[in-house]
């Protein structure tokens, strides 16, 4: 069996980098996917008390390192993500009691169209990450793919960093 038969997953952001790979990966392992925009919050209000009802589900936000540790320069970026941590931490310790488990991933730099704007400067930001390089669309996919399947089932309200050590 797949790893996310039977299960339903709400994807904001889905037309474009992260939020394709993530709904592809949902896709091929069973889930049945709705794409919906990150500023449908009636949906998303809808999908959680659905899965309260049903006593079962995973929510997965996405942030950034930048909700992990300050970035200078950045500061209305950086209180974006330091809030969906928060909402995060919140939302799991309110839902665990109806079996809904809510946890963030926090990628570094991502390869996405994001990046096109630093062109040739992709080998400095690279020499900045303990890896060497940044990230790829899917391999923030696969810890999402993790956390909304049954094998992360007592994973709720943390953080997943998908970073190449860039914070550790």
């Amino acid at each position: 069996m797949r790893r996310l038969e039977y299960k339903n997953a709400l994807i904001t952001e889905a037309t474009c980098g992260q939020g394709v790979a993530e709904a592809a990966r949902f896709i091929e392992e069973g889930a049945t996917v709705v794409l919906a925009d990150v500023l449908d919050d009636p949906g998303k209000q809808t999908a959680a008390r659905s899965m309260k009802e049903d006593g079962t589900g995973s929510i997965i936000n996405i942030s950034s390192v930048a909700g992990l540790s300050g970035a200078p320069i950045y500061h209305a970026y950086g209180a974006t993500k330091w809030a969906v941590r928060g909402m995060t931490e919140s939302a799991a310790m309110e839902l665990a009691p109806h079996g809904v488990r809510v946890n963030s991933v926090h990628p570094s730099i991502i390869d996405t169209e994001m990046l096109k704007p630093f062109g040739s400067n992709i080998e400095t930001i690279e020499r900045r990450i303990p890896l060497g390089r940044v990230a790829e669309a899917t391999e923030v996919a696969e810890v999402v793919l993790f956390l909304a399947s049954d094998e992360a089932s007592d994973c709720t309200g943390h953080k997943f960093v998908v970073d190449g050590a860039k914070v550790a």
